[in-house]
């Protein structure tokens, strides 16, 4: 039988910190769960309050270890992801709070677990891709802090997370979502990207059975990419499930097309960005914001059947059953359907 763990996780009713409170519990693990205000809505959950924002997290350590006895891993998952967010905000709250992270493992004497992305990796994107690293570039420092003051760490990087595999659910939409739901919706004029480039989604539940998995490994200064690798989707196959989903919910509109974003940033954006509404301006924006992250001319690593075999853990499902799952969560709770009845 295992021993008994405790971990303090951060992020704990984000995406991947809802989907991972459930997965460590199954494995026996106890959780304390640092809060702003709002305690985890899960009785077997412990929560504490606290802000990552500031040093220590604000907690008073020793009235924490005479509480809950040894913490045996911090596993940091919370973080700023929000495009619109300033340089500086996303500084303070991804790389100042993995500092404070870091320094309460260190003083715990507790291993460290890092969640971080796989943008942290060299896309080799041209450089009109490259401006919308200030959130990657946050977690490319934060990764360093980890790899620097840290005593015992492990670096996990997922891809894009994506809703429940099975389900679709997700306890917030994210950046592919607001895509999906332009692109569905008629919203999107065009997109940015080329038709081979590759889409790397990894569904929460996978994603938090190799943490929750990984959060009981002993080893020391470990990476672990969570990512489809050589297995990620063409953006032109979730262009073709995008139009057959569609159509399924009773639309007859055309998709956009795919454009290379070269084009779009040399000639569409100066030519003709300014001649239309500012509503319009903004959409393609923010698809040209997010569109590094669905233009991988190459793979990521991936380390996720390595653990799968390791760990017992299920196969990574199927690509297009994942995406569908998500696009109709996104149209139920949007009432999608309802308005082409």
């Amino acid at each position: 039988m295992e021993t008994s763990l405790t971990v303090l996780l951060t992020g704990a009713t984000g995406v991947v910190g809802s989907a991972l409170v459930p997965r460590l519990i199954e494995r026996g693990i106890r959780v304390v769960a640092l809060t702003r205000s709002t305690p985890v809505a899960d009785e077997r959950v412990v929560s504490v309050e606290g802000d990552i924002s500031v040093p220590g997290f604000g907690l008073d350590l020793a009235a924490l270890a005479q509480r809950f006895g040894r913490i045996d891993c911090v596993i940091h998952s919370a973080a700023l992801t929000h495009f619109g967010k300033s340089e500086d905000q996303m500084h303070r709250a991804n790389v100042l709070g993995t500092q404070h992270a870091v320094t309460i493992a260190n003083e715990l004497d507790a291993r460290f677990m890092y969640i971080s992305t796989a943008y942290t990796h060299d896309l080799k994107l041209p450089a009109y891709l490259k401006e919308y690293s200030t959130y990657c570039e946050s977690k490319r420092r934060a990764e360093a802090q980890v790899k620097a003051h840290a005593r015992d760490w492990t670096i996990v990087r997922p891809s894009i997370v994506v809703g429940d595999s099975a389900t679709g659910a997700i306890s917030r939409f994210q950046g592919l979502h607001a895509i999906v739901g332009a692109v569905l919706q008629g919203y999107a004029p065009m997109i940015p990207a080329k038709e081979d480039a590759l889409v790397d989604l990894v569904p929460q539940d996978v994603l938090a059975q190799a943490i929750a998995a990984l959060a009981r490994r002993n080893g020391r200064h470990r990476e672990y990419w969570i990512t489809r690798g050589r297995a990620a989707t063409r953006v032109a196959d979730v262009h073709q499930l995008m139009d057959r989903f569609s159509q399924s919910c009773g639309y007859t509109r055309a998709m956009p097309k795919i454009v290379d974003p070269e084009v779009i940033d040399r000639l569409f954006i100066p030519v003709f960005l300014p001649s239309l509404p500012e509503s319009a301006r903004r959409r393609l924006n923010a698809l040209v914001d997010h569109a590094c992250y669905f233009n991988l001319s190459e793979p990521f690593p991936s380390n996720y059947d390595d653990l799968a075999d390791e760990f017992s853990l299920p196969a990574m499902p199927d690509n297009e059953a994942v995406i569908l799952n998500n696009m109709t969560y996104w149209a139920a709770q949007t009432g999608y359907r309802e308005r082409a009845a």
